[in-house]
């Protein structure tokens, strides 16, 4: 596509009723993002230079993060044993087998001494119940530590996530599709957390700032779709939406500020061109 060469327009224009012309439509430079380090620590790798275009989540650097990669190692390896503890159901398992067999040995005794009084004493009873109430109690014993083995393999895995998190804050991400316009640190550095290190900007969306008559400002709102061209001549357009009408008027030349959002996902139009925008009045 060859350069852009309209030159901004004179004055807004109503065309045939429904389709209002913008004067001085102009793309503005989207505000700039200065991406910052989210931990302290060397800079020890950059992945980008300017001119790069780089898309949401891309890594952008990197921080020193041997230390942090040793916490996740650690914590993979404590999960690994409490998961171990907590799938090993043996505990319990030989718990309920042990009160099985001594609540059988006392329900037998009581028999005994049912069909023959006093084949066992006392004393020999109170002890087969005692034998049966401890087995019992080594089942709860054995269930409560099946649960707390479950509850520490929970706490292990959420120790690990934290570790993954906090080793992951070592690489310094774009926030959203962009064009890299400035380094700001090097290699080798020390950066601390906020500190800048990559400086973007997001040319997918554009913002056109225009004027338009303040009779034909009453008109049109928030929301309205216009057409945007690179010339008055053009026949091929992209769509635009007025996102913003000031509220207040110049008093010089009687004209009201308009800001439109357009989409630029092919990169088709650059911060500082004129171009021609018709707003499409319902």
């Amino acid at each position: 596509m060859s350069q852009c060469t309209f030159l901004p327009l004179l004055k807004s224009q109503e065309l045939n009723g429904s389709r209002v012309e913008v004067k001085s439509a102009l793309i503005k430079a989207p505000q700039s993002i200065s991406v910052a380090a989210g931990v302290q620590g060397v800079l020890e790798r950059l992945l980008v230079q300017e001119g790069d275009d780089v898309q949401i989540d891309s890594i952008l650097a990197k921080v020193r993060s041997d230390d942090a990669e040793n916490q996740v190692k650690r914590a993979k390896l404590s999960l690994e044993i409490a998961t171990l503890k907590a799938n090993r159901k043996v505990d319990l398992l030989f718990a309920k087998k042990s009160a099985d067999v001594a609540n059988q040995e006392l329900a037998r005794t009581l028999k005994a001494n049912e069909i023959a009084p006093d084949t066992y004493p006392a004393n020999e009873v109170d002890r087969y119940k005692l034998l049966a109430e401890k087995a019992d109690l080594e089942v709860e014993r054995a269930t409560v530590d099946e649960q707390m083995n479950a509850l520490s393999r929970d706490l292990m895995a959420f120790e690990l996530e934290k570790a993954a998190r906090f080793l992951d804050r070592h690489s310094i991400r774009s926030p959203s599709d962009a064009l890299v316009v400035d380094v700001l640190r090097n290699v080798g550095e020390w950066v601390e957390p906020s500190d800048p290190v990559v400086e973007i900007i997001s040319t997918r969306t554009l913002r056109i700032e225009g004027l338009i008559d303040s009779e034909l400002a009453r008109r049109v709102s928030r929301g309205m779709k216009a057409e945007v061209r690179f010339h008055k001549e053009d026949r091929q357009f992209q769509n635009a939406k007025l996102v913003f009408v000031s509220p207040t008027e110049n008093p010089v030349n009687n004209q009201v500020k308009l800001h439109l959002e357009l989409d630029n996902l092919q990169n088709l139009f650059r911060p500082g061109m004129s171009v021609q925008v018709i707003l499409i009045v319902p």
